[in-house]
């Protein structure tokens, strides 16, 4: 019997306990009424007045560090197929990796490998993007490292 109400008035304490903190959380996160506003992003990527043929851009937002991203077609464009937080976003372009069984199959990579290290990298691009509400479409202009 003691044993009976211990796990009665540890339940109800419990109970009360996440009745309370469930509307405090409630509160926390999304914004709003849950829904995060976003935007759709796509574009084309050109190096040196080129359209890249192949590759990756990924976009990182500045402020919470979450990420998108898209394949390049060979015409150059990408589309990213979720929707982006607002926001402001830090860019870069990568080229197409060939796994280890392509290589051995004398896969051949494709021009775009020729990305310069600089667009590599988020923090060394200077590729930057603010992602509005609605439709954004961005033009990511890559063009040869200044020689020193």
């Amino acid at each position: 019997m003691n044993s009976i109400l211990r796990f009665e008035r540890t339940t109800i304490i419990s109970l009360s306990t996440l009745v309370l903190i469930l509307p405090i959380m409630g509160g926390c996160g999304g914004g709003g009424k849950g829904k995060r506003v976003t935007g759709r992003v796509d574009g084309t990527v050109t190096f040196n007045g080129q359209p890249v043929k192949g590759g990756s851009v990924s976009f990182v937002s500045k402020t919470t560090g979450d990420g998108a991203g898209a394949t390049i077609e060979p015409s150059g464009k990408f589309k990213v197929t979720d929707p982006v937080p607002v926001g402001q976003y830090s860019a870069m372009v990568l080229p197409v990796v060939l796994t280890p069984d392509e290589i051995a199959d004398g896969k051949q990579p494709p021009p775009s490998n020729d990305i310069p290290e600089q667009y590599r990298s988020t923090e060394t691009s200077g590729l930057n993007f603010e992602v509005k509400e609605g439709q954004n479409t961005f033009e990511i202009k890559m063009t040869p490292p200044q020689s020193p």
